[in-house]
This record gives C-alpha cells, sequence and structure tokens, in this order.
C-alpha cells in the first residue's frame, strides 16, 4: 500500500480598493476572494491576518482530485495553524521598574492530507 502526504498551503485574504478618487470616498480596504475580484475594485495588497477560506477550499479540492486520480485515499485531513506574537517592554520610567505587554494569535497556515 502507498502513502503520500501533500501538504496544501492557506494563502492571506487580498485586500481590493477603489481606484482614483473614489478611494476617498468608499475606503481603501475592501476584503474579498482572491478567485473574484469585487466589480469596481481593485487589488491594494493582502490581508496580515485573515485567512482566503474560498481559495483554501479550492486548493484542498484540487489536491484531493489528484490525490485520488493517482490511486491514493484519503485518510485523514488535518489542519497546521502557526503564531505570531510581539512583546514590549516600557522603561521609561524613573525607577528601576519595567511593565511588560505581549499580545499573539495563530492562523491556519495549511493543511495536510
Amino acid at each position: 500500500m502507498k502513502n503520500k502526504v501533500v501538504f496544501v498551503k492557506a494563502h492571506f485574504r487580498p485586500l481590493y480598493g477603489k481606484p482614483g478618487i473614489l478611494k476617498a470616498v468608499f475606503g481603501s480596504n475592501q476584503v474579498g476572494s482572491s478567485t473574484e475580484t469585487p466589480s469596481g475594485f481593485e487589488k491594494k495588497g493582502q490581508s496580515d491576518c485573515e485567512i482566503d477560506g474560498e481559495r483554501l477550499a479550492e486548493d484542498v479540492s484540487n489536491a484531493l482530485h489528484d490525490l485520488e486520480k493517482e490511486g491514493f485515499e484519503i485518510k485523514n485531513i488535518s489542519n497546521i495553524n502557526s503564531g505570531a506574537h510581539n512583546h514590549e517592554s516600557d522603561y521609561s520610567g524613573t525607577t528601576n521598574t519595567a511593565s511588560a505587554w505581549g499580545h499573539g494569535y495563530t492562523f491556519t497556515e495549511g493543511v495536510l492530507l
């Protein structure tokens, strides 16, 4: 019996904005799927925190189809999470004490088939 593991990468959601002067009226950030640009918008970059779920679903579907075509049977699908964090320290006080704060979050990096 043959085994195979495939990693399907998740991509961040693209951001769209209105071109030209309309950008000031309608705002510069409109989220959308990478598979379809909203009418009247243009691509302005990508989100730093939102995964493009529609694209991930399409990519997983394509990978599943390819594996089945090669004769493999899907046994398990697992998501892979990554994380990011930030830590700040404040030493600006007049005493020798310091305060610190931090935050962290996770996001889906991809899927293992």
